[in-house]
């Protein structure tokens, strides 16, 4: 079938360049192959670590967190490039943020999520400037 030929083709570079890799003794292609099993067993700490999950949400978080890390983004939306069609680039926001919670049924429960943050924030902020900033005005 045609998958079958698509990914001879991508056998065919990975072969290519990691030949031609190792005629400099930058990598080979064992590197290659290695690289890729560390990637999915770092990614994957449900499986082959300790870590416990309840459901498929909590992997898709996990995810997002482990390859935020890894490519050292300093936020979740730092991996969406800025040169993407508008609608392209609001849905991969969108799933960006759905992979770190931020996903709500009905609309009082981003009300709430935005209070619990301002609660945070004030707390954090009380704690640094040892003042008290809730106040009414």
């Amino acid at each position: 079938p045609e998958i079958k030929k698509e990914l001879g083709d991508i056998m065919l570079h990975l072969v290519f360049y990691s030949k031609i890799a190792s005629e400099t003794n930058a990598f080979d292609i064992s590197d290659v192959l290695h690289s890729i099993c560390d990637k999915l067993i770092a990614r994957h700490p449900h499986i082959y670590n300790n870590v416990e999950v309840s459901s498929e949400e909590d992997v898709k978080r996990n995810w997002e967190l482990l390859k935020l890390k890894e490519k050292g983004n300093k936020t979740i939306l730092g991996g969406v490039p800025q040169s993407l069609p508008a609608m392209v680039k609001a849905t991969r926001i969108q799933e960006k943020a759905r992979g770190v919670g931020f996903d709500w049924e009905k609309k009082e429960q981003v009300w709430e999520k935005v209070e619990e943050e301002m609660q945070e924030f004030k707390s954090e902020f009380n704690a640094e400037k040892e003042e008290n900033i809730d106040k009414d005005k």
